[in-house]
């Protein structure tokens, strides 16, 4: 046993940080023996606050903590689960395996009867996210349209398989307790709220069954028999009777109690989402794709096919700029391929430019010789870090007069930038830039 008092912050020579044992050379792992470490100092300093609430920690010999911390949802079962199992890479979820899980999830199993309606007014949200991504919410469900479920599992693994490993982490708890790879997806990739990922699961089956069950439970010991020792037959199928005071207090006690663990477990997944994201601010960004104000290009200047530099490339990218510049500003991340996968630059840089510093020297050169030097407070560059690749970011602002690249104009229009000429062009830049 381990007083967590006695847990300390130790930084690793590698800029990591870890939990040390009471000053000693032991420090906290995983249930695989895995040492836990992270860049992230702010999160390992939850995981130490959440340890400490317990009174004393059970560890085995190699140093893995027993007991509630890895049984429940926590910031060291989560994390516990992403070095484990996550952080290599050929750990996917297939197509297959999504279809299955599919089947058996609340979300596609709706309840017969009148109270079909209050749950799919509880489910608002989840239906509106899959309206927004193009899915019909009766299609989806078991009774519905195979095809359309066959492509709702095809997104939802595409989009577990890319993801970072502590967003893997999250979806595979959040799915293994609550069975549901929907609502699990949702709250990784969207803005579920604890509250209604809780308020979702009390309009399931397996929510109500549960409160059925809580005025019997009350009177079971332990091992979940009567104090005479009988079984609970009656837990097998439920007598239609009117419900006594006492049992629907019993029920009303349940369904907060439920609520309130749904309710925990979802805050800790959402603060131990929004600590990684911390070392991840351009995350969300990409996975909402290319809009009037993202873009991505997989290269600069290199022909990721012909192996070769390509002046149309660099054009392009000035062109996207230009665009940027002259609308409404825009961020433009270079070594991401147009379905939002990182690609790096490396290979680009290495063929083309030896050293990341000549990269972004010829990109700085491109930019004056192509819209010239005035503009440089408009833009910034940096090479940035998004899933262990070099990605190269440009982030633009709005500008206070018109870019032209050899003298055609170019603006943002929806996810493409488009040249406007003529009497377009005037209005346009009358109405932009308040020209009299």
């Amino acid at each position: 046993m381990v007083n967590p008092i006695n847990l300390y912050l130790s930084e690793e020579g590698d800029g990591s940080f870890s939990i040390n044992i009471h000053n000693s050379e032991n420090f906290i792992s995983t249930p695989l023996g895995n040492q836990i470490k992270s860049d992230n100092r702010a999160l390992v300093e939850l995981i130490i606050y959440e340890l400490q609430k317990f009174y004393s920690l059970q560890i085995d010999s190699n140093n893995s903590i027993l007991g509630d911390p890895i049984d429940k949802v926590s910031f060291y079962s989560l994390i516990s689960t992403q070095i484990d199992y996550w952080e290599d890479k050929t750990n996917v979820f297939t197509i297959d395996e999504m279809k299955s899980k599919l089947k058996s999830d609340p979300i596609t199993n709706l309840s017969p009867g009148p109270e079909q309606v209050d749950q799919m007014y509880q489910w608002r949200e989840i239906i509106e996210f899959l309206e927004i991504k193009n899915y019909n919410f009766h299609e989806i469900q078991y009774f519905g349209d195979p095809e359309e479920q066959e492509r709702l599992a095809n997104e939802i693994a595409l989009d577990f398989n890319k993801s970072l490993p502590f967003q893997k982490a999250i979806f595979i708890q959040l799915t293994h307790i609550f069975d549901s790879v929907i609502s699990s997806w949702i709250f990784v990739f969207g803005d579920l709220l604890a509250k209604t990922f809780a308020t979702i699961f009390t309009e399931t089956a397996a929510f109500q069954k549960s409160l059925d069950y809580a005025p019997i439970e009350e009177n079971l010991d332990d091992e979940g028999l009567y104090p005479d020792g009988t079984f609970p037959i009656e837990m097998f199928g439920k007598e239609i009777r009117e419900e006594t005071d006492e049992e629907i207090k019993a029920k009303e006690a349940k369904k907060l109690e439920l609520f309130r663990e749904i309710e925990e477990f979802s805050e800790v997944c959402r603060k131990f989402k929004e600590s990684n994201l911390s070392l991840f601010p351009h995350d969300k960004t990409i996975s909402n794709g290319e809009s009037k104000t993202v873009e991505f290009k997989e290269s600069l200047s290199l022909d990721k096919k012909k192996k070769t530099k390509e002046k149309y490339l660099e054009e392009s990218v000035i062109k996207t700029i230009a665009g940027f510049l002259n609308s409404d500003g825009g961020e433009l991340f270079i070594g991401i391929s147009d379905d939002g996968e990182p690609l790096g630059i490396e290979d680009e840089v290495k063929k083309l430019h030896k050293s990341n510093d000549k990269f972004q020297l010829h990109f700085r050169n491109l930019i004056k010789h192509s819209i010239g030097e005035g503009l440089s407070s408009f833009y910034e560059s940096q090479i940035i870090k998004i899933k262990n690749y070099n990605i190269f970011y440009v982030k633009c602002e709005k500008s206070d007069k018109e870019v032209f690249v050899k003298d055609i104009f170019y603006h943002r229009i929806g996810p493409s930038t488009d040249k406007l000429e003529g009497q377009q062009l005037i209005d346009y830049i009358v109405r932009r830039f308040k020209k009299e």
